[in-house]
């Protein structure tokens, strides 16, 4: 068995040019696995579907020899034999960082928005935020080496496109406030002290969830047929917050399927059915709406405690 490993990082494939060369080195008469490294990226997306298909065309390949191996994607028919590894590891991890709820201080925000590393969407997200919204986030961005959203660098595959999110008249702003972002990390904590053997971020994190009402989660792949939702959308489903999701088309309707219950009798829903920027400018309806009202607190309250069990179920169930 041939094996190539490649690792897709959320909706960019920094190593989308080796794969290719690692491809056409294969012997095609000898069985192949793709090794995605339990990353959940659309395949389809992203290109690498592409990529095998022509494979098989010039090399003579019978698609049956091609395997996909620890693809935590379980919504994507790639066309090609997949070892889906179920439900995504990170509901069973929640139990690792399980917490009691912390009530809410007096005068909390409405909604809080932590991100890590600073994609085009995430960052151009926060921008919005802060110019439109600040006074009612509590805003982290974890401490990162990042290369400036708008360089992409040769042979990577990017699906996300600088200038659908900044437009032509905001990009000097933009990069000025991105070069001296003015957020910091809440709890001091760097991106890379997620991969640490015994990590605390989300225990760290989540003692400020007293600080706000509802979290917005930008999740880590939203383009393309995916679902795949990482401790972004776990945590505050521990904590017992309600959600509103930057991600892939349907995720909600998928988080549905495994027995969670999502918002849409507190508020507008149908962002659901979008991707990509149209996602994010439907969901600024929602915190407009928000915002002013405050009719969907219990309802919202009592549906994150309802999925708050579910998922200490749903996860102990997976260790048995």
């Amino acid at each position: 068995m041939q094996t190539i490993r490649t690792q897709v990082v959320g909706d960019v494939w920094s190593y989308a040019q080796q794969f290719k060369e690692q491809l056409a080195q294969t012997n095609p008469d000898e069985s192949l696995a793709i090794d995605l490294n339990y990353e959940g990226v659309s395949m389809k997306a992203i290109g690498m579907i592409d990529l095998l298909d022509e494979h098989c065309r010039i090399t003579g390949r019978d698609p049956a020899t091609i395997t996909v191996i620890n693809n935590p994607n379980s919504t994507e028919d790639t066309g090609y034999q997949n070892n889906r590894t179920g439900i995504s590891h990170f509901f069973e991890k929640s139990l690792a960082y399980w917490s009691d709820i912390k009530p809410l201080i007096k005068d909390p925000k409405t909604f809080g928005y932590f991100i890590g590393r600073k994609t085009i969407s995430r960052s151009a997200i926060m921008y919005d935020i802060w110019n439109r919204y600040q006074n009612h986030f509590l805003l982290s961005a974890m401490k990162y080496n990042d290369t400036a959203p708008w360089i992409i660098d040769p042979g990577t595959v990017a699906l996300e496109h600088f200038g659908d999110w900044v437009s032509a008249d905001q990009t000097d702003n933009f990069k000025i406030w991105f070069n001296h972002l003015p957020v910091d990390s809440i709890d001091g904590h760097q991106v890379e002290d997620q991969y640490v053997s015994s990590p605390t971020t989300n225990c760290d994190l989540l003692k400020y969830y007293d600080r706000f009402r509802i979290e917005l989660v930008a999740e880590t792949f939203t383009l393309g047929h995916t679902f795949f939702p990482t401790e972004k959308t776990v945590r505050p489903i521990q904590a017992a917050k309600p959600i509103i999701v930057y991600g892939p088309k349907n995720f909600l309707n998928n988080l549905r399927v495994l027995g969670f219950k999502t918002y849409h009798t507190c508020w507008d829903e149908s962002y659901d059915q979008l991707e990509g920027p149209a996602r994010w400018q439907a969901i600024q309806k929602i915190l407009d709406w928000v915002i002013g009202n405050n009719s969907w607190i219990d309802s919202a309250n009592n549906i994150a405690n309802y999925n708050r069990n579910h998922l200490r179920t749903i996860s102990s169930n997976r260790l048995r």
